[in-house]
């Protein structure tokens, strides 16, 4: 008579259906303690079952050693091949249509900041996009990014212009008529104001060939140059 009451299947998950919505985000657990009543039980049940963490005492340690011994290495270093694919798919499956947030984004950036690359990392970075061509819309979505007040050299291009940039190439340039031309960063400019003035266009129509060559065509001679140590720089015109 004053037994306890039973429930149907139904009426026991609607009670814990809305016992849950009534804990506020809360884990059903949190905050709730065994009695000791609780805990002999829960003991006397696992006695005899082996505990997962058994003669893993030191599983911290041998995972720190494992991961030494793997930094550095590829996918395909650590896994076959056909393994390390199946795990870069669900990577990248998990990672379709996730959107960074700005604030994430400014923290990779102060992250990566100053951030130098060993030699070893730029090689296999650079074997594995040789060959890659981006699609035209990447090419687009790049333009955009770097176009305008974006663009970290903007109102900055007479900072590395001409000779001021440390990628800046050597040329010497010989006319027909005996003139012997230095270019250092102003090739461009040179074949701009002085070349397209003579007609044909003597280095539309020579320029390539001779850098292939390495010979004289009419006259004319292009060539360029590693270091100033192949020429005597007292010899030709240096053009600014």
């Amino acid at each position: 008579m004053f037994g306890k009451k039973k429930y149907s299947d139904d009426e026991i998950k609607e009670k814990y259906d809305n016992w849950v919505k009534n804990l506020s985000g809360r884990t059903p657990r949190l905050g709730i303690k065994h009695t000791e009543e609780s805990k002999k039980k829960i003991s006397d049940k696992r006695k005899g079952i082996p505990s997962p963490m058994k003669g893993k005492k030191n599983s911290n340690i041998n995972l720190k050693k494992w991961g030494n011994s793997i930094k550095g290495k590829t996918f395909e270093e650590i896994y076959s091949k056909e393994k390390s694919n199946e795990i870069k798919n669900k990577i990248s499956n998990s990672n379709i249509g996730r959107k960074i947030s700005k604030e994430h984004i400014e923290k990779l950036r102060i992250l990566n900041t100053g951030k130098i690359l060993s030699e070893e990392t730029k090689r296999k970075i650079g074997e594995k996009n040789k060959g890659r061509k981006h699609t035209e819309e990447t090419l687009k979505k790049l333009s955009i990014a770097s176009s305008g007040e974006r663009n970290s050299m903007y109102k900055n291009g007479h900072k590395v212009s001409g000779n001021k940039n440390g990628r800046s190439v050597y040329y010497i340039i010989h006319t027909p008529t005996g003139e012997k031309y230095f270019c250092h960063g102003t090739f461009k400019k040179f074949c701009k104001e002085v070349l397209s003035k003579i007609k044909p266009m003597p280095h539309r129509k020579y320029l390539y060939r001779c850098l292939k060559e390495n010979t004289t065509i009419d006259g004319w001679y292009f060539q360029k140059l590693k270091s100033l140590d192949e020429i005597n720089i007292n010899y030709y015109i240096k053009y600014e």
